[in-house]
Order: C-alpha cells, then sequence, then structure tokens
C-alpha cells in the first residue's frame, strides 16, 4: 500500500516516479555506453529496468504498487496508440504516460517539442488525465542549452505556467480548449 502521507497527486508523482526517474542518469550513462544498438527505446528499456530492480522504491515497482508498463498499446475511437512509458501509481487515477526522444546531432528541440513528441500530449493523441511526461535523453550538446531552447519552443504551445523543480527537470501547464495539461519536462544526460 502507498504511504498516506501524500496530499495530492502531484506529489505522488514527484516522490515515485520523477525523482527515480532523476536518480537513474548514472546509470543509464553506463548501460548507454555498453549498448550495442542506442535508440530511444533501448534507453526507455533501461530506465525501467532501472525503476523495477535499482531505484529507492524498486519494492513497491516489484509488488505493483507502482505499475510502470513500456510501449503499452492505448486504443481509442480512431486508433491505436503507443507511449514510451506508462505508469499507474496505487490505482487508475494516478496514471502518467511519458513520450521520450532522444536530442543529439540528429534529434533536436524542434522534435521534443513537436507531432511525434509534446505535441503528441497537445493534440489529444494520448489518452491523458491532466498529468503528462516528456523524458529528453541528450546525447550530444550542452544540457543547460538544450534546456533553454525547449523552454523557449514550449513558451509558443499554450504555456500558463513553467515551474523549475531541479535542474534537469520542470513542470510547464499549457491549456487550450479541451483540457489543461501539467507536463513534467525530464531531461537525463546520456554522454
Amino acid at each position: 500500500m502507498l504511504p498516506s502521507k501524500y496530499k495530492n497527486k502531484s506529489e505522488l508523482i514527484n516522490e515515485f516516479v520523477i525523482n527515480p526517474i532523476l536518480q537513474s542518469e548514472s546509470f543509464l550513462k553506463k548501460k548507454v555506453k555498453k549498448l550495442k544498438k542506442i535508440n530511444e527505446n533501448a534507453i526507455t528499456d533501461e530506465l525501467v529496468r532501472y525503476l523495477k530492480y535499482y531505484s529507492k522504491h524498486h519494492y513497491l515497482y516489484q509488488a505493483h504498487q507502482i505499475d510502470v508498463s513500456v510501449r503499452p498499446k492505448q486504443v481509442s475511437k480512431s486508433s491505436i496508440n503507443e507511449p514510451d512509458i506508462k505508469f499507474l501509481i496505487g490505482e487508475v487515477k494516478n496514471k502518467i504516460i511519458f513520450e521520450a526522444k532522444r536530442l543529439n546531432d540528429y534529434s533536436s528541440e524542434s522534435d521534443y517539442c513537436g507531432n511525434d513528441g509534446f505535441g503528441r500530449f497537445l493534440s489529444g493523441y494520448y489518452e491523458i488525465n491532466e498529468y503528462c511526461g516528456m523524458l529528453g535523453y541528450v546525447e550530444t550538446g550542452n544540457v543547460d542549452v538544450r534546456i533553454k531552447k525547449i523552454k523557449g519552443k514550449l513558451k509558443i504551445l499554450n504555456l500558463v505556467k513553467l515551474i523549475n523543480l531541479s535542474l534537469k527537470c520542470f513542470q510547464s501547464t499549457h491549456k487550450n480548449s479541451k483540457l489543461k495539461l501539467n507536463c513534467y519536462h525530464i531531461i537525463l544526460e546520456l554522454k
């Protein structure tokens, strides 16, 4: 059973999803160096392995108090979608899904914020509650510069507010006619 000391969904997400993902960075750096084929899915698979077996809350993941799925299919009336990671924290109302993007010489901040990245949440492509997440796997370039560019791109996407949670994590709130969306952005340096 998850501790009841958390006042709201945001606190649950921070403690059991965001912080463990941020803590995975050094683990992922080592794993990425050993991977023969480095792609977004292989990195995400290693992230989930870290969460389930090495994170501070691994016992909750293993007991399925926190369920994490890699590339789960979501069926809607018009299509079948596949976010990179889905978390369920205790119960269905505490669902959060993540889309991941590599940031390197071939994939930029425009890809991260574009139709196949953050744009999937804004367009309604993914069925979400009010929280979602983006993972940026930085393979080349300066992390601080990449974060600054991402924030600049987000400002033109119905941004209501931006809150820095740590050096490599921030939360953006966006609002359009259909929804109010809170997105956690986690940027992991893997070079």
